[in-house]
């Protein structure tokens, strides 16, 4: 009888008893990125048990968020673990078998002496800098460091994904402190101001402590580097001592310290400099040169002394006038008005024809026969033009030369002949100019004797007053 009633007890009591038993749960972190965990979650074996969940605790055993699944392993990928979670729960059909610490894996990431670095390099655009690392930041289960990279960096939490890969140094040395070198003369990409510094470790491929920020301020202290690669120019303006005209730059081969070019009339003479004017860069790797036009641009410096080279230099909003472009200056002048003797006599009798022997002698100190002392400059001509023109508003123009001559004779004597040489209308005089590239003298003017049949002899009807006969006349 007691051992019937010990069988019923017992079996009394299974009843009442869940048909599974309680079991823990196991948990290995194998994503190294800090704030994600990936594995897999398991449960020791619970027979007959379909429903398994896992929830994320915080300190005060709150429930932040769980996972479900329906056998005794659930498999986590790379899987963002909740704000101020720090343990796992697992559930069994409702209820609960065990508590894990979460021990995220990760690389140890480094401490800097400082979270902002120094540009060494003092041109724009370019970088060096020391990167001190005075040791690394340990926490339980972490990976310990095979080295240490630097990347450029879009925002504190972003390695730059630009193509520029010049400053993702990666260092295989793991000592404390420790200097990581980035030489200057490293082109900064557009618009970064930030460096990311992180640990890794050869256990794993691509696994990265968390990152470290460090920012910097480009220098921009030197001067821009480059010169434009060449300055052309021609002067258009015949008055002396001006220059017009249009100036070409043809842009520095690399722009990235340069803002404006500065263009100044020079002398190896003269200490100073005059600043023309400012020229916009290229800007573009389409553009190979920007122009600007000169408008009568004086070349006098002092009394009596004169700018002769035309100077282009980079220059930068920050740090100034860079290298520079000389080109010496070709001043257009118009030659000096001449004197001397023009003889022509026409022989042709028909009107607004000309035909005959033309004789010129022009008088020049070019030729050294000046008729007079004048201690004005002599510039002298390269050639002479003789045109027929008005002398009351003479003008030059090259579709009116009616021959020209170099001034290589210098005795600046000219015969030739005309031959039936037509008279353009409204002209009456011979215009001699001295020409030196594209000035011209002031004419020297000769009136035309355009000789031409005299006037028919005219009959008026007679009449016979006197009563003498004719005969007797």
């Amino acid at each position: 009888e007691m051992l019937s009633a010990l069988v019923g007890c017992l079996l009394y009591f299974l009843c009442f008893l869940p048909n599974f038993v309680r079991s823990g749960l196991n948990f290995t972190d194998t994503d190294c990125a800090e704030g994600y965990i990936a594995g897999t979650l398991l449960f020791d074996t619970v027979l007959g048990a379909t429903n398994y969940q896992v929830n994320f605790l915080d300190d005060s055993s709150s429930v932040l968020d769980s996972i479900f699944g329906s056998s005794s392993t659930i498999t986590l990928q790379s899987t963002l673990l909740p704000t101020g979670a720090t343990r796992l729960q697992g559930v069994v059909e409702s209820e609960p078998v065990g508590v894990i610490d979460i021990l995220d894996l990760r690389v140890s990431p480094p401490i800097m002496s400082s979270s902002i670095v120094t540009d060494t390099d003092p041109h724009r655009t370019l970088f060096g800098a020391s990167v001190v690392i005075t040791g690394i930041s340990s926490k339980t289960n972490d990976l310990e460091p095979s080295g240490y990279a630097v990347f450029w960096a879009s925002s504190a939490t972003t390695i730059y994904s630009g193509s520029d890969t010049s400053a993702q140094l990666f260092n295989t040395t793991i000592s404390t402190p420790q200097t990581i070198t980035i030489p200057s003369g490293t082109t900064i990409p557009t618009g970064i101001t930030r460096l990311i510094i992180v640990s890794w470790s050869i256990i794993k491929d691509k696994c990265f402590s968390p990152y470290v920020e460090l920012t910097f301020t480009d220098d921009q202290s030197a001067p821009p580097q480059l010169p434009p690669q060449s300055v052309s120019f021609v002067d258009n303006n015949c008055v002396t001592k001006v220059i017009s005209g249009i100036l070409s730059i043809t842009c520095a081969v690399s722009e990235s310290d340069i803002d404006t070019y500065y263009v100044y009339l020079t002398s190896p003479t003269i200490s100073t400099s005059k600043l023309v004017t400012t020229v916009n860069k290229c800007g573009s790797s389409t553009q190979d040169f920007v122009t600007t036009t000169l408008t009568s641009v004086g070349l006098l410096s002092t009394a009596s002394i004169y700018y002769t080279t035309i100077t282009v230099k980079s220059h930068s909003s920050v740090s100034g006038d860079g290298p520079e472009f000389n080109l010496t200056l070709t001043d257009e002048e118009s030659p000096t008005s001449l004197s001397g003797t023009l003889t022509f006599q026409d022989r042709n009798c028909d009107q607004s024809l000309l035909s005959g022997n033309l004789s010129v002698a022009l008088k020049s100190s070019c030729f050294g026969n000046s008729s007079n002392n004048n201690t004005v400059e002599t510039i002298c001509g390269t050639s002479y033009a003789l045109l027929l023109g008005n002398s009351n508003s003479p003008s030059f123009d090259a579709l009116d030369v009616v021959t020209s001559w170099d001034a290589d004779d210098v005795s600046g004597h000219l015969i030739t002949s005309l031959l039936n040489q037509e008279i353009p209308f409204f002209s009456n005089s011979f215009l001699i100019y001295s020409q030196k590239g594209i000035c011209v003298s002031s004419a020297l003017v000769f009136s035309i004797s355009d000789a031409y049949p005299p006037q028919a002899p005219s009959f008026q009807p007679f009449t016979d007053t006197n009563s003498v006969w004719l005969s007797d006349l």
